[in-house]
């Protein structure tokens, strides 16, 4: 007999704690859920504005003369499908990078080359040609 009030007793005091622990675990991922909205959102906001501010210093630049309007097109195209996830566009022809050459005997700031790299280079002149 009090083996079976015992066991009676534990069964009425498991429906509450299950109750309470179900709406517990109910209450944990609701939170997540609106933390993980709340994320998304701020992290939307930042991009925009981080984007927008992007294009400020762009048109800046462009109206002070710093970059060429085709410059200006080339970069705004790059940052919007770098924003939108794409790749970037094609370079123009204006803006091929230019290869830089000195001439012979001095290096690109105009100074002359030192006697023993003129040595070394006639060298491998006679010798490759």
């Amino acid at each position: 007999m009090l083996m079976l009030l015992a066991q009676n007793s534990a069964d009425r005091q498991l429906g509450p704690m299950l109750t309470q622990l179900g709406l517990l675990i109910g209450l944990v991922v609701f939170t997540g859920l609106i933390i993980l909205l709340i994320r998304k959102w701020l992290f939307s906001q930042g991009e925009e504005a981080v984007t927008g501010s992007m294009f400020d210093d762009l048109r800046r630049l462009r109206d002070a003369g710093e970059i060429s309007e085709v410059e200006y097109d080339y970069l705004r195209k790059c940052i919007a499908n770098k924003a939108a996830g794409k790749e970037p566009p094609p370079r123009p022809p204006e803006l091929a990078p230019t290869e830089l050459r000195a001439r012979p005997g001095f290096d690109l700031t105009g100074q002359p080359l030192p006697p023993e790299v003129i040595r070394a280079m006639e060298r491998e002149r006679r010798n490759g040609a």
